[in-house]
């Protein structure tokens, strides 16, 4: 109560403090939640491939066959695994498939889905970013590559389409630039993916349907097209590294340009990490924990100059206070409460101005969550440009729910925010009891007298 009556007696001075303290807090809270943006689109832009490099060349293309990959992943220490993607039309001869309209293609001698080819569907973008998830079954690992289980991974509406279960046999057939003759094989359904969001309305060729891709396990890739004369080159190729220093990635470049495998000699490796796949979205974060630092400081030298303030406006009124029996330990709790109250009077009307302005300018902290802004665009395909405004058209609903705002972005930056201004609250407590410690009361009291 005696900290309440005395923020009352000095009402403009309290307003003052708690204006100031409004502002460095809500700065403090729109920090957390950019930062709390900028690492959500981190994780998508990256995914599990840190510590990697992309294998390309002067045309963009890894040129290192499958076999090669395996065979450098078996012999080259530093190499801890090897991560390939590739992709080719297909027809399923049983399954029907999604149609936008009809392609009238003289040279169309199936259907077209379309066949991806993976060494694992957690290196996959779609599944890491959350755009594509696993709904039923499993997705192919590692492992379901190593080990060639035919299983293959299909849309959820595929799969209602054409009455599918986990474990149901479907014949599949390819026939690829590697292949001179139609490849047929069984394969066995072992899981179902659902797109979170949608471009089918866009799409351009029925292929480019989410519905109409299908996963299946790279090694079972390869045993479909294991009596062509061609060895398959994936679209992607990484390296995962034990040891990403510099020149460890620099000899292994110059390593694999001398090991006399076609088309090698102008391979490059480029480092696949957070630092460059991410650059524009780390060094915003980097930015950030520098702002945070400073407004963190500004707080605490805003209360250590309103303690000092306090202790050399109201001496007289803590050297009678100690003169009636006060123990300095409660006098030094009443400053803390007054900054307490100040505090969290400060802390509600941020609450306020919040949800107020995020939710009034969410579209302005769209760039925040832009695929240009987050990774290295190489192309600028339909197809990207296609999944870059259906993910941006996403994020708008999401960012206009406030309830996705305020359970992901409002209430973990509230949380922070208060964990961190009441950390300093506290040393600035500790602070003022050391500083009501040298305050000679005797002193003070006789030049009151005089």
């Amino acid at each position: 109560m005696k900290a309440i009556r005395n923020l009352i007696r000095a009402p403009i001075r309290s307003m003052v403090f708690v204006g100031i303290y409004s502002l460095l807090t809500f700065i403090l809270v729109l920090v957390f939640v950019i930062n709390a943006l900028a690492q959500i689109q981190i994780k998508s832009a990256v995914g599990p491939l840190g510590n990697s490099v992309k294998v390309s060349s002067s045309t963009n293309e890894p040129r290192i066959t499958v076999n090669q990959a395996q065979y450098i992943s078996d012999n080259f220490d530093v190499v801890v695994n090897y991560h390939a993607q590739s992709s080719c039309l297909c027809s399923l001869p049983n399954i029907e498939h999604f149609n936008v309209e009809a392609q009238e293609d003289p040279f169309k001698l199936y259907d077209p889905f379309t066949l991806l080819a993976v060494t694992s569907t957690d290196t996959v973008k779609e599944f890491y970013s959350g755009n594509r998830v696993i709904i039923a079954g499993t997705g192919i690992t590692r492992e379901d590559n190593d080990n060639g289980l035919l299983k293959i991974l299909v849309s959820d509406e595929l799969a209602k389409l054409n009455a599918l279960s986990i474990g149901d046999p479907i014949q599949l057939q390819i026939k690829t630039i590697y292949s001179k003759d139609t490849y047929e094989l069984t394969v066995y359904v072992g899981g179902f993916f659902e797109d979170t969001i949608t471009i089918a309305p866009n799409a351009v060729y029925n292929y480019q349907l989410a519905d109409n891709e299908i996963y299946i396990p790279l090694s079972v890739y390869e045993y479909l097209l294991r009596n062509s004369t061609n060895q398959i080159v994936p679209q992607k190729m990484y390296f995962e590294l034990a040891n990403t220093s510099r020149s460890t990635v620099t000899a292994l470049e110059l390593r694999l340009r001398n090991v006399q495998y076609q088309n090698t000699k102008d391979l490059k490796l480029s480092l696949f990490s957070p630092d460059t796949e991410a650059y524009a979205m780390i060094k915003l974060t980097k930015t950030l924990y520098i702002v945070i630092t400073i407004v963190l400081v500004c707080f605490l030298s805003t209360l250590l100059g309103v303690l000092f303030w306090n202790m050399n406006s109201r001496s007289d009124e803590i050297a009678i206070y100690c003169a009636l029996g006060s123990k300095r330990k409660s006098i030094c709790r009443m400053f803390t409460r007054e900054n307490l109250l100040l505090f969290f009077s400060a802390f509600i009307i941020v609450i306020l101005m919040a949800f107020i302005f995020i939710g009034a300018f969410a579209d302005s902290l769209l760039p925040v969550l832009s695929p240009e802004k987050a990774t290295i665009q190489y192309e600028t395909s339909i197809e990207t440009v296609l999944s870059n405004e259906a993910i941006l058209s996403n994020n708008r609903k999401l960012l206009s729910n406030a309830e996705y705002l305020t359970a992901h972005f409002l209430l973990p930056a509230f949380l922070k925010a208060l964990l961190c201004c009441l950390s300093t609250i506290l040393a600035v407590h500790l602070v003022s009891w050391v500083a009501l410690c040298k305050i000679n009361v005797v002193t003070i009291l006789k030049g009151r007298a005089q």
